[in-house]
């Protein structure tokens, strides 16, 4: 921002969602319908990708991670399995993973199953949590009194956290200080309930169907 010239916004808009252009590129593996390489990389100077962590992680990172980013209640079970496998060989390719998966899930709601599991992945390899705690914690230094935030999201993860942020002022689902000292919130919180697509607009693009719009005014510090 300082180098081109601009100290202050008057508000921000961010949509924390993949590019079609990204999901529907095959190589860069971050859809579940494709057979390519484990990647997932939305920066693709990176190094780390999906196949490390599959091929690397300890079975208590690998259910933290699906506990936390998936909502999975018992993570051990798809742990395990992704451990089993690779006792025998790496994994490689997409169609490596949706095995594992398939070996679990089997019902009509598979698709759903497969979209947690490799969002979870995706998370992990591209720091997203943590990227998305940087630009909050950032705005806060830039943005105007009275000047507006605007966030979609598409995850309970990630609107859980923009919630409490403006509610709050910070990450956890309560005031900062204790009961006695509460400290206000810096935002005046526009929509109570976050926005989400209407009918038309999920037939007109299916990808708005989990997008949630979140909108909070700057009080000033």
């Amino acid at each position: 921002m300082a180098s081109l010239g601009i100290n202050k916004i008057d508000g921000l808009i961010a949509d924390l969602g993949l590019s079609s252009h990204q999901l529907d590129t095959d190589s860069r593996g971050f859809s579940f319908n494709a057979n390519a390489n484990l990647d997932m990389r939305m920066n693709q100077e990176a190094s780390f990708t999906a196949k490390d962590i599959l091929n690397n992680y300890k079975e208590d990172q690998l259910n933290n991670l699906f506990r936390i980013y998936a909502d999975f209640s018992n993570p051990s079970k798809i742990s395990s399995a992704i451990i089993n496998f690779r006792k025998k060989q790496q994994f490689e390719s997409i169609q490596d993973f949706k095995n594992i998966l398939s070996t679990l899930f089997k019902g009509p709601k598979k698709n759903k199953f497969f979209a947690r599991a490799f969002q979870a992945i995706r998370i992990e390899v591209n720091n997203e949590i943590d990227c998305l705690k940087e630009l909050l914690t950032n705005v806060l230094k830039l943005i105007k009194p009275k000047g507006r935030l605007s966030i979609i999201s598409y995850h309970s993860i990630e609107d859980r956290m923009i919630k409490n942020f403006f509610r709050f002022g910070g990450f956890d689902s309560f005031p900062k200080t204790d009961i006695y000292q509460n400290e206000p919130s810096p935002f005046l919180v526009i929509t109570k309930k976050p926005i989400k697509a209407n009918f038309t607009e999920i037939q007109n693009n299916n990808r708005a169907r989990s997008a949630k719009l979140r909108i909070a005014e700057f009080k000033g510090c």
